[in-house]
């Protein structure tokens, strides 16, 4: 499913705006290396982001909710792959250059 700006979601409200029914709704810029685990204590999968600074970002996730993380990066990686196989038309000139 997609929001009014395009991007993947798990649910819209009639705007088009996400709308958290599965229990993950967070928004941040991290720029760093992917650490990820099963936390068999807490049945959880632990994703934690890693910035250079030595920030770190991390999210606990039901088997569900890791599930729906994949199906929701794997059609945003689709987008990308269409999006780069698209080749710009190329313009094709008379002989002599003249239009």
């Amino acid at each position: 499913m997609r929001d009014f700006l395009g991007a993947h979601v798990s649910n819209v409200n009639e705007y088009g705006g996400q709308v958290d029914t599965d229990g993950v709704f967070a928004t941040s810029s991290v720029r760093g290396s992917f650490k990820v685990r099963y936390a068999s204590n807490i049945e959880r999968l632990v994703v934690s982001v890693t910035s250079n600074c030595f920030d770190e970002m991390g999210m606990q996730l039901t088997l569900e909710q890791a599930t729906l993380l994949r199906e929701l990066l794997s059609a945003g990686i689709a987008d990308m792959v269409a999006a780069t196989k698209s080749v710009p038309p190329v313009l094709e000139l008379p002989a002599g250059g003249a239009l």
